[in-house]
């Protein structure tokens, strides 16, 4: 019955709000990348949330809040950069992925190249394959999901190091032997490193990042 209700709620144009939050307002990187995903909502019919603040530890209450409004919330670092023609095929993609999981609640996309060869060498403090920069939420049926993630994170429920954030909490409750597995996916098209309809800039990447000299107004 709930699936069947997620299915007409998802065929119906659902809900979609795409948010990101970021202290460096002022960083021509940051400005940037706002301006593209502004734009990319409003190609998706769907709302942009913009905070001017570290997302820290509040990124799971934050999804959490705006799911009371949203069916889909999308969640965006400022390192990146979407591609507004493509958000129409974009919104597709990620549909025919949860009418095909009925289980999904969390779609993330793959890490980069050297985070990946570190956690298979055993040399990084993550132990999965996905990051949290770029993801999205299916609202319904989140709740506790998200209150689980929230509450590892600002609990410091594990010994890890602290500048991983979200991030290993995450990554523990997508393991194998975790009661929320089958919830929480990644892929490589839609969110990963391999993109089709947005580009990461992590890291020591940012020296690619294509500024724009109008990016002058950061959104509100």
């Amino acid at each position: 019955m709930f699936f069947m209700f997620l299915t007409y709620a998802l065929a119906s144009h659902p809900r979609w709000a795409i948010v990101q939050s970021d202290s460096r307002s002022h960083s021509a990187m940051v400005r940037q990348s706002a301006r593209s995903y502004q734009q990319f909502a409003s190609n998706l019919n769907a709302s942009f949330h913009c905070y001017d603040c570290k997302n820290g530890s509040h990124k799971p209450e934050l999804l959490a809040h705006l799911c009371h409004w949203y069916d889909l919330v999308m969640w965006a670092d400022s390192d990146s950069i979407a591609h507004p023609e493509l958000a129409k095929d974009f919104g597709r993609h990620v549909v025919s992925h949860i009418r095909q999981n009925p289980k999904l609640r969390l779609l993330f996309g793959t890490d980069y190249f050297e985070t990946v060869k570190k956690v298979r060498a055993g040399t990084s403090p993550f132990f999965g394959n996905f990051n949290t920069g770029l993801f999205v939420t299916v609202c319904q049926g989140a709740s506790m999901l998200l209150n689980d993630w929230a509450y590892l994170v600002n609990k410091k429920a594990m010994d890890v190091d602290p500048n991983t954030g979200d991030q290993i909490p995450i990554q523990m409750m997508a393991a194998p032997n975790s009661v929320w597995h089958s919830s929480i996916f990644y892929d490589h098209k839609i969110f990963g490193v391999y993109s089709t309809y947005f580009d990461h800039y992590p890291g020591k990447y940012r020296k690619n990042f294509p500024l724009n000299t109008d990016a002058r107004h950061w959104p509100v």
